[in-house]
C-alpha cells in the first residue's frame, strides 16, 4: 500500500491488528519514498524481500541480505548453501538459525530452543564439526548466516 506519511501512520494500528488476526500473517514496513524513482526502488526491494518466507512485522531496511540474495541466481544460491551447510540436519539448522537470530547470545538462544546451555554448546560444536565453520566465531557465523539466508530465499 502506498500512502502519505500521516495516512500511513493512521493505518499502522489497523494493519497490525489485521496481521495479528491472520495466522502466519506478515507486515512489511517499507518506509518512505521521496519520489517516483525511490518508490520504484522500494517496490522492487519489497518484492524481492517477500520471496523469503517470514511472519510478523519486519522493516525492509532489516532485509538487505535476503533482498541481495534474491537477486542471485537460484542455482548459485543453492550451490553456496550446499557448500557451506552441507548435509546439516534440520534440527541443527534450526539451532543455528535461532542462535544467529539471537545475535549469537547463547543464553537467549537456549531459552528459545528450550534446552540447557550445555546442550546448545554441544549442538554448536556439532555444527562446527559438520560444516568446518564454528558459529561462535564471527567470520564463520557470518558465512553460515549468508548460507542459511541463501537456502531460505526462494
Amino acid at each position: 500500500m502506498v500512502a502519505a506519511a500521516d495516512a500511513a501512520a493512521a493505518l499502522r494500528p489497523r494493519l497490525e491488528a489485521l496481521r495479528a488476526e491472520l495466522p502466519g500473517g506478515a507486515l512489511l514496513d517499507t518506509g518512505d519514498a521521496a519520489d517516483l524513482a525511490a518508490l520504484t526502488d522500494v517496490l522492487t526491494r519489497a518484492r524481492l524481500a517477500l520471496r523469503r518466507p517470514w511472519t510478523g512485522r519486519r522493516r525492509l531496511a532489516e532485509l538487505e541480505l535476503p533482498v541481495l540474495l534474491a537477486r542471485v541466481d537460484e542455482a548459485e544460491r543453492a550451490a553456496m548453501a550446499g557448500r557451506v551447510l552441507g548435509a546439516l540436519p534440520d534440527d541443527l539448522r534450526r539451532t543455528l538459525r535461532v542462535y544467529l537470530d539471537h545475535d549469537r547470545d547463547a543464553a537467549a538462544a537456549a531459552r528459545t530452543l528450550n534446552v540447557h546451555r550445555n546442550t546448545l554448546a554441544y549442538r554448536l560444536a556439532r555444527i562446527a564439526d559438520l560444516t568446518g565453520r564454528d558459529p561462535r566465531r564471527f567470520t564463520d557465523a557470518a558465512t553460515l548466516h549468508v548460507a542459511l539466508e541463501a537456502a531460505e530465499t526462494g
